[in-house]
């Protein structure tokens, strides 16, 4: 009668355990195929900070909502182009999309807080308004100013060229030995970079906090010939105008006219 108790009490025993580690294995599966869905990271300069969610689930994500702690609040915000953005009495940025975001898409909102290095909390949502995950992201420390250009968030960190940046020479056609001015718009803000005439160094100078610049400086001496002005940034990374340059002649002229 005992070892028919026993064995009785080991069946149940061994049951539950099974039960258990199936809950367990599906536990955890649930879990790890949640945090699939949505990442997301953040990087911010004092009260700015760029946020950017990647779906790395299998539905598309049509809303982004956003809040902050008890002690903090959202002062502005900015969004990409196909995405508005709603800011509720209670504090909550809701972020829609016109065009959900697709599996392996990314997107990027910009804010500004009242403090600096917020915790951000965020719930992503489908076009379906399920709930798809809840998480919160801690600002990572930038060495520069994010900015936000053509209506899209972007952190400039070191990278000082970018695909939208130019700059130009006034006059357009310069000459031999002559004087310019340099400008430039849409480069990272707050950035050191460097003027070249081919390979001969010119100016090193600064973008102000809206990525522009504008310099003064001389050609050198030299044949009229095409030459390539070049800005170049600490990474190396450069945008190039080719021109033919004047004669010392029209230089001349021009400064008999003035």
């Amino acid at each position: 009668m005992n070892n028919m108790h026993s064995s009785f009490v080991g069946g149940v025993f061994l049951s539950l355990l099974l039960v258990a580690s199936m809950f367990g294995i599906f536990s955890l599966n649930e879990i790890v195929a949640q945090e699939k869905v949505v990442s997301a990271k953040s990087i911010g300069f004092e009260e700015t900070t760029i946020i950017e969610f990647e779906n790395n689930g299998n539905s598309d994500i049509e809303t982004f909502r956003i809040w902050l702690g008890a002690d903090n609040s959202f002062k502005s915000f900015k969004t990409e182009k196909g995405w508005t953005g709603e800011k509720t009495p209670q504090g909550v940025i809701i972020f829609t999309a016109t065009d959900p975001i697709k599996p392996g898409q990314s997107v990027k909102f910009g804010v500004k807080t009242d403090k600096t290095q917020p915790g951000i909390n965020w719930k992503a949502v489908d076009k379906n308004s399920n709930e798809l995950q809840i998480g919160k992201t801690l600002v990572t420390e930038s060495p520069s100013k994010p900015i936000i250009k053509n209506g899209k968030p972007t952190s400039s960190g070191d990278a000082g060229i970018l695909s939208d940046s130019k700059f130009r020479l006034i006059p357009d056609k310069p000459n031999v030995g002559g004087t310019i001015r340099v400008t430039g718009e849409q480069f990272s803000s707050n950035q050191e970079f460097k003027l070249y005439v081919n390979k001969q160094f010119l100016e090193s100078f600064e973008t102000d906090e809206n990525g522009h610049f504008m310099l003064t400086t001389k050609i050198p001496e030299g044949k009229v010939d095409r030459v390539d002005f070049i800005v170049k940034d600490n990474q190396g990374n450069e945008k190039t105008i080719s021109i033919r340059l004047g004669g010392e002649e029209a230089r001349m002229a021009e400064e008999d006219v003035k």
